[in-house]
């Protein structure tokens, strides 16, 4: 039972208690000397898909979209993971507005999301999925954003979801993204966050593990 309410209870209640106890103070400890200087001038966008040709042209329709209204370099990277529909064929409607690795097998989303990191050169990274969209200006909020504060490794996304009211499955989805959301800005707030969805990176502080084998390019 404690191992059931651990996540969704005790762990934010712990997290709220470092937050009024320690007021920041552990979070402005770990910003101490991080100030990496980055002009943060350009932005990677890295997507993996496998078989997401329903969504995929979309997807990459609204990327070239936001890459078109940003005043700064914006390029696309896109590894394909062993597909067998016509995903290949969609992103090459899109000729060299995309960049693409095609993989003939499955090597996993880990393996393709580090093949794209590695061939990229932009100072920021931002990772996202076939089935969701940018809000309007997004690059150029976020890339503010780490401008603005140059200790800032890593920025996570806020998911709206159209159809959270439409079924059960949705609401509960959606119900629990807000509160994973809610414990990721817990986590912030005392210098502890260890992961992300839809994350922002800036590219000079991660540390990309080598590959052992790198994927057909097409």
């Amino acid at each position: 039972m404690l191992f059931f309410l651990y996540p969704i209870i005790i762990y934010p209640l712990i997290l709220l208690l470092f937050r009024v106890y320690l007021k920041n103070s552990l979070a402005s400890y770990w910003l101490v000397d991080r100030n990496i200087s980055t002009s943060s001038s350009s932005i990677g966008i890295l997507l993996c898909a496998h078989n997401e040709e329903s969504v995929l042209e979309s997807k990459l329709a609204d990327l070239v979209a936001r890459k078109a209204e940003s005043s700064f370099p914006v390029n696309i990277y896109i590894y394909l993971d062993g597909c067998t529909d016509r995903s290949a064929e969609i992103c090459r409607l899109f000729g060299d507005a995309v960049r693409l690795i095609n993989s003939p097998v499955r090597t996993g989303k880990s393996v393709g999301m580090r093949c794209l990191a590695k061939i990229a050169r932009e100072d920021l990274f931002v990772f996202t999925d076939a089935n969701v969209l940018f809000s309007n200006n997004l690059l150029q909020k976020v890339r503010q954003h780490f401008i603005n504060d140059t200790s800032v490794g890593c920025i996570l996304a806020h998911v709206s979801y159209k159809n959270a009211l439409e079924c059960d499955t949705a609401r509960s989805e959606a119900s629990y993204w807000r509160s994973e959301e809610y414990i990721k800005k817990l986590e912030t707030e005392v210098g502890s966050a260890i992961s992300g969805t839809g994350a922002f990176f800036n590219r000079g502080m991660i540390t990309i593990i080598p590959l052992l084998k790198s994927p057909t390019m097409h």
